[in-house]
């Protein structure tokens, strides 16, 4: 278990990197006129993998509220990315599902992120990369353990 001391630069060095990332990010593809954040990606390629899904569980899978991913998604549709279609049996069911446009987006924004990316983690050996996955995978094994007991 670290210490108080690594638990603190653990924090600060980690929230220092995300917060650089996604402002590099944003700055990237706002450069290549994609005008989508990390978060409306997200919620893009996550129905670009799974096809239509109920909201409830887009939220379970990126870790937001339900009503971030309302929210989200009420940008993605009014630039016609995504559409909203109620179940048929139950009409308080919204499923979420990529448009056409929704696919092209997702396929210009993916060839970005390997170039964004790539550069992110460039001049790191590949060892270290893998430990990194690795360290990532574990972390978040742990939240899902925490969630699920409820701390």
């Amino acid at each position: 278990m670290p210490n108080r001391e690594q638990l603190l630069q653990l924090q600060m060095n980690f929230r220092s990197m995300l917060r650089g990332m996604r402002a590099q990010w944003d700055r990237h593809l706002e450069l290549h006129n994609l005008n989508v954040n990390m978060t409306q990606f997200a919620v893009l390629n996550l129905l670009f993998r799974n096809g239509a899904m109920k909201v409830t569980d887009v939220a379970k899978e990126l870790r937001l509220t339900p009503g971030a991913v309302t929210g989200i998604t009420d940008k993605l549709t009014s630039l016609q990315y995504v559409t909203r279609n109620r179940d048929a049996l139950d009409r308080r069911i919204n499923y979420l599902e990529l448009t056409e446009a929704g696919h092209e987006k997702v396929k210009a924004v993916e060839i970005q992120r390997e170039i964004v990316y790539a550069r992110f983690f460039e001049g790191i050996p590949d060892e270290d990369l893998l430990h990194f996955i690795h360290i990532c995978q574990q972390v978040n094994l742990n939240l899902d353990e925490i969630s699920q007991v409820g701390e």
